[in-house]
């Protein structure tokens, strides 16, 4: 997998004589033969340990498939206090370098970067212009005077408490929840997460937690579409129009959506609304008339019947001869036994009753 340093004598004396004087001592370029783990690359000893022990394979070059196979990198409380060979790493979507020593971090070449976890450290500066995919941010108790946002217009989830921060500009990020310790008099607390709308607590959302010293953040984004947030567990879809959240049914373009009306979550899978069960994609689309597999919100899939106003069936259904039974969600019975009423059916792989 990884390319050899050259060790022939011959080549190596060849290579020497037909290069300017100097140059030996630049850094090995990615593009030609691979990055040497050396202390001209990796001028921290500490994070080059870290690449050596978790990245190399041993032959102290890392070859170009090494590099670009490399999407998660972890390297928090070494005692690192220059992350210089960080820029190598072009592919890399999480760094996590909390708990270090760094006073600068420069990220400029690492524009794939959706995570970066930079906490604990001693940054008074942060250049992110060039991560315009930067999805999550964590950047407290550093030394941070000011946080330029301007770029990154992917963030859904910014921590930067025990900085020096007066003033923040989240103008530029879909601002969907906001950490509170009082909602009505929006005090900002770095412990409880609540949704912006009611305030009603969700646990492990996409948040930002805004230390008590920034006095004035800065929001007047007029989004307009479909913004769609990673959580922990699950993804949240949410629709603007003119900076305002929408809730309720919605059409756009030929598909028919739903926001739920206190939290202005899409509907995503079967979905009770009203007095009626509907069917909605994972990507929260009402599903269309006939049969349909859909996920039940969990690992699993389940077949349903769906009517031509989106709704489920529920209960028995006879579907071209043949009898089929849907329970409350609208999912299918198959491959059981189940008792309904005071018999028991039984049911095959794909779901058909064979004892009517």
């Amino acid at each position: 997998m990884s390319i050899k340093k050259i060790t022939s004598m011959t080549m190596a004396s060849i290579f020497a004589l037909s290069v300017p004087a100097g140059f030996l001592a630049a850094p090995v370029s990615a593009a030609v033969a691979g990055v040497e783990v050396s202390e001209e690359n990796f001028p921290d000893a500490n994070f080059r340990k870290y690449v050596a022990e978790e990245i190399d394979d041993g032959d102290g070059v890392l070859s170009k498939s090494e590099i670009k196979e490399v999407d998660d990198i972890e390297c928090s409380e070494l005692g690192i206090k220059d992350l210089t060979g960080i820029e190598y790493f072009t592919s890399i979507s999480n760094l996590r370098v909390s708990g270090n020593e760094l006073t600068k971090l420069d990220l400029s070449k690492n524009t794939n970067l959706y995570l970066l976890d930079c906490d604990n450290n001693k940054l008074s500066s942060l250049n992110l212009k060039n991560n315009k995919k930067l999805g999550r941010l964590y950047c407290t108790n550093n030394k941070l005077s000011s946080l330029n946002l301007k770029n990154n217009k992917k963030l859904v989830s910014i921590w930067c408490y025990g900085n020096k921060i007066t003033k923040l500009n989240i103008s530029e990020c879909p601002l969907i929840v906001m950490l509170y310790r009082n909602v009505k008099k929006k005090t900002y607390d770095k412990y409880v997460a609540y949704y912006k709308y009611g305030g009603k607590y969700y646990g492990e959302m996409p948040a930002y937690a805004i230390d008590k010293g920034v006095k004035t953040v800065t929001n007047t984004s007029k989004y307009t579409g479909k913004v769609k947030i990673e959580g922990e567990l699950f993804d949240f879809i949410f629709y603007y129009k003119s900076g305002k959240i929408v809730t309720g049914w919605k059409k756009i373009g030929k598909k028919w959506y739903y926001f739920d009306k206190k939290t202005g979550f899409a509907a995503v899978f079967a979905t009770k609304i009203g007095k009626k069960v509907y069917l909605f994609s994972e990507s929260g689309v009402l599903a269309k008339k006939g049969w349909r597999k859909e996920y039940t919100g969990v690992d699993e899939e389940a077949y349903y019947y769906v009517k031509s106003d989106g709704s489920v069936t529920t209960g028995w259904k006879k579907i071209k001869g043949k009898w089929y039974w849907f329970n409350k969600w609208g999912e299918m019975a198959a491959s059981c036994k189940k008792k309904i009423g005071k018999k028991t059916y039984k049911f095959n792989k794909n779901g058909v009753c064979l004892n009517p």
